[in-house]
């Protein structure tokens, strides 16, 4: 487990909210070193990895929160 995940799990246990897990396509690496490499390479790159599965409708809410990890491409 993450430190995203972390997060998002006191989040939920502090408010009444639904959570999604997004996953890549192609899993991140289990080890550390390996997924500091492949986020540095798609940050340099401006990659937008494919996720896993459709991401639920958001019609019929008011507000979201994105959690995201540190290192990732998506957090610009």
């Amino acid at each position: 487990m993450g430190n995203t995940e972390v997060l998002a799990r006191k989040v939920s246990s502090r408010i009444t909210c639904d959570t999604y897990r997004i996953q890549a396509a192609d899993p991140y690496p289990h080890d550390y070193d390996a997924t500091v490499r492949r986020n540095v390479h798609e940050q340099d790159t401006d990659a937008r990895p494919g996720i896993t599965g459709r991401l639920p409708a958001l019609d019929g809410y008011n507000r979201s929160c994105w959690a995201v990890p540190s290192g990732t491409s998506e957090h610009r």
